[in-house]
């Protein structure tokens, strides 16, 4: 009994040395910033001198801002429009490569390769492909005699034609999420299915749609993170113009911290953009329980 509770504690203290750099990585990196942020929120600091607290102010001014307001507009429109378009873009590809016989890795990595690549570099080639004048798309418009619009100026169109690169750029890393879990169904269901006579769309309706909640769930979960944390694109491409229109919460927190070094301010608007992300969060853990569906359920 006395060398099993030994071994029970060597066992335990080797464990815990094993998750020991994990825990001392994200309470450096992202708990304890989490919490200075949180902090920093509730003073006025700008860089300089001692942080004063100031209570609430910081919070009233920001929602008193119609620049905030804008930005909180445009972050949750850009989410509406990116998430659901990166979701079914992802799923189809996924479908079509979990068919091919020959290929498959080619087109797989092809398509990842938008996550990975620099978004100087995205920004740049999609800046041209947008551009009123020499652009590919108003050029290919031009051949139907339409005349195309100034996509990155014009006020409705700017955050649309962001959306529409932040689901190229990010689709792929949905993909490889659906392609893993495709291929974790089991192969009897589609075998019953067969011998039942069920017909492509019923076996995808019945079997493979339900089976793939799970995955799709976490894709969600991540691609609303994402959006919301939207800055290189919009920055690089923009610069949150014209007139605010792709202003997003990220570009405030920049232009408040270090344009106009307001720390407590812009901290203010983190910790409201954190406060919507854990909404979001836990609203979408509870309600998985009504279309999340586990296989043996």
């Amino acid at each position: 009994m006395h060398i099993s509770l030994n071994k029970r504690k060597r066992d335990a203290i080797a464990g815990y040395l094993f998750i020991l750099p994990t825990f001392v990585g994200v309470m450096t990196f992202s708990i304890i910033p989490i919490f200075l942020s949180i902090l920093l929120s509730f003073t006025d600091w700008n860089f300089a001198g001692k942080p004063n607290f100031v209570g609430l102010s910081n919070y009233v001014r920001e929602f008193s801002s119609d620049v905030f307001r804008k930005s909180l507009v445009n972050t949750v429109y850009y989410t509406i429009l990116s998430v659901p378009g990166q979701i079914i873009v992802s799923l189809i590809v996924a479908l079509a490569l979990n068919k091919l016989i020959k290929g498959k890795t080619f087109f797989r990595t092809v398509y990842f390769m938008p996550v990975i690549t620099s978004t100087v570099a995205i920004s740049m080639v999609w800046t041209w492909i947008y551009d009123e004048k020499f652009g590919v798309i108003n050029a290919i418009l031009k051949l139907f005699n339409i005349k195309g619009p100034a996509w990155l100026i014009n006020e409705k169109l700017v955050l649309p034609s962001l959306a529409i690169i932040g689901i190229w750029r990010r689709f792929g890393y949905q993909m490889v999420l659906f392609l893993a879990g495709l291929q974790s169904i089991s192969r009897h269901y589609y075998e019953a299915a067969d011998i039942d006579g069920a017909s492509s769309f019923a076996k995808f309706w019945y079997i493979t749609l339900p089976l793939l909640t799970p995955t799709m769930f976490f894709a969600c979960i991540t691609a609303i993170m994402n959006s919301f944390r939207v800055f290189d694109l919009a920055f690089i491409m923009t610069g949150g113009g014209p007139d605010y229109a792709s202003h997003t919460l990220v570009l405030e927190v920049y232009r408040l911290a270090f344009q106009f070094m307001k720390v407590g301010p812009a901290n203010a608007v983190a910790t409201i953009m954190f406060i919507f992300i854990l909404v979001i969060t836990v609203i979408q853990l509870k309600l998985q329980e009504k279309w999340v569906f586990y296989e043996g359920d």
